[in-house]
């Protein structure tokens, strides 16, 4: 490992010894913009996964949870949920060449000291998958972890300067690396993918669909490329290039935000997948036909915003259960970009993706987006950015803005004001208009959005579970904000899922105090 690592003063040995921990005053380094992420035992059901699914979930019913999340440490960390014990860390292979920029030689003294630098920056996702996982021919369901580096770009020994890598962590206490993916015309890599199962080449094949950006390669464009990587392999198969679009002010276009995708007929094999650039396209590729070579599947757009604001959230899709078209509908928002002016007007959209595409109502300025006024459902201000990743849950879509910028906030000032949270109904109940009804009914009366001090890539957190009170079921979501309080507000929902009114909005169950 020594001609990989190379310490500057040659002392590789006791590099290793300061990454693991050793003369730092913090042991885990920063958590910057990674998520963390809850995995515990195996939830699908065989009638979508695929056969043996059940006996594999039999297997691991008990595997205790864990959480996973990156760190400018050079690891990403899985630790205890119930203890709180740190069971492993990880350092991609890409990395190691990297690991001397932490422990630097003061010049005046000589004496070592660390310096922060980016590393596993990006945010991890999981899913249960049937690959070949050793090479031996047979194929069996594991559970398989996969992250980017946002903006921490490895070196040339894993062949390419930014990556995403894979880790079976079927059993948390055996970790397996599976591989490191770059590409040419990979950027940052701060896009989670989506994973699902497709038909390729008359194969059932789970595949990881990921986007990269942004540009930070000074000698090549790099991050306009949308990628399918096969899991079993770690190979891309399929991509598409996003052309830029000239615009002022000039954004070099990129897909940094995720992706999502959907089973519409409910078979266990994704339909289609969708994704946003900065030059404000939303783009859909069709997966639902069996790929055969490159020409297979085509990314077509399906809304364009008439200035070009950049689109970086991924898109929330909801499908009406009690609809027989399953159409999706989906929920996205412009302006995240720290590029992107502070002095316009930015949207929220609702698009529902028919035949031909229409946009089913909107938040913003009907004039700027040159959309029909009867489907406007109110404004945003101006400069007020569409940031975090919409959630919809009990016919309700929650999104989140921020005014400014989302990287130079400072978490020392009050942010009061500059945050906001809004939730709009996605379908028409009791009496309430799709879009236009504000979902923020508070004791002192509905509330068209609610302030945060929340600079957070997520609008919210939804619970994984319901309770219920007296005769009321309520479903709890929640808020992470930057002074580290923690907001739960509950949800009460009928038996049909039908949701009545918000009570007990902005309650603090938790804060940390730094």
């Amino acid at each position: 490992m020594g001609p990989i690592i190379q310490d500057v003063n040659g002392d590789n040995e006791g590099l290793i010894r300061f990454v693991r921990g050793e003369g730092r005053y913090w042991k885990l380094g920063d958590i910057d913009h990674s998520n963390p992420l809850l995995v515990g035992p195996p939830k699908g059901t065989q009638a979508l996964m695929g056969g043996g699914y059940d006996a594999f979930k039999t297997s691991w019913e008990d595997r205790p949870k864990m959480i996973y999340v990156g760190t400018n440490d050079g690891m990403i960390h899985c630790i205890d949920a119930l203890t709180g014990e740190e069971k492993w860390g990880f350092i991609p292979y890409n990395l190691l060449p990297k690991l001397r920029n932490m422990w630097v030689v003061d010049p005046a003294t000589g004496g070592r000291y660390f310096a922060r630098d980016v590393y596993v920056d990006g945010s991890p996702v999981a899913a249960d998958v049937y690959i070949d996982v050793d090479g031996n021919g047979s194929k069996e369901w594991r559970t398989v972890l996969i992250c980017g580096q946002g903006a921490g770009k490895g070196s040339s020994v894993g062949g390419g300067l930014n990556y995403y890598f894979a880790l079976d962590i079927t059993d948390p206490d055996n970790p397996q690396p599976l591989w490191e993916f770059t590409h040419s015309s990979m950027g940052e890599t701060w896009s989670v993918p989506t994973i699902g199962k497709v038909t390729k080449n008359g194969e059932a094949t789970w595949v990881a669909f990921t986007g990269s950006g942004y540009d930070n390669d000074p000698s090549n464009l790099v991050g306009d490329h949308f990628y399918a990587v096969d899991i079993e392999t770690g190979d891309d198969f399929w991509g598409e290039w996003a052309r830029d679009i000239n615009r002022s002010p000039d954004i070099p276009n990129a897909f940094p935000g995720s992706p999502n995708s959907a089973d519409i007929d409910g078979d266990g094999f994704l339909d289609v997948v969708y994704i946003g650039d900065l030059d404000g396209r939303l783009w859909k590729v069709d997966v639902s036909v069996e790929f055969k070579n490159r020409n297979s599947w085509n990314a077509v757009t399906i809304y364009e915003d008439i200035n070009r604001y950049p689109i970086f959230t991924k898109p929330a899709i909801w499908i009406d259960p009690g609809s027989v078209d399953a159409v999706p509908r989906l929920y996205f928002g412009t302006g995240g970009d720290d590029q992107a002016p502070d002095d316009v007007m930015y949207a929220f959209i609702a698009l529902m993706d028919r035949a031909s595409p229409e946009v089913e109502w909107f938040i913003g300025d009907d004039t700027v987006l040159r959309l029909s006024k009867d489907i406007d459902k109110g404004d945003l201000a101006a400069g007020e950015k569409v940031w975090a990743d919409p959630k919809v849950a009990n016919y309700i879509v929650y999104f989140s803005t921020l005014t400014g910028s989302i990287e130079s906030v400072d978490p020392c000032q009050n942010l009061a004001g500059i945050g906001k949270l809004y939730g709009r109904y996605v379908k028409s109940i009791g009496g309430s208009t799709t879009g236009g009804a504000t979902a923020l009914d508070t004791i002192d009366g509905p509330q068209d959005y609610l302030d945060l001090l929340s600079k957070s890539r997520s609008a919210v957190t939804l619970g994984g579970t319901e309770r219920t009170v007296g005769s009321v079921r309520k479903k709890e979501v929640y808020i992470q904000e930057y002074d580290s309080t923690i907001q739960k507000l509950e949800q009460p929902v009928g038996g049909n899922l039908a949701v009545k009114s918000w009570r007990e909005i902005y309650k603090i169950i938790k804060k940390f105090i730094p």
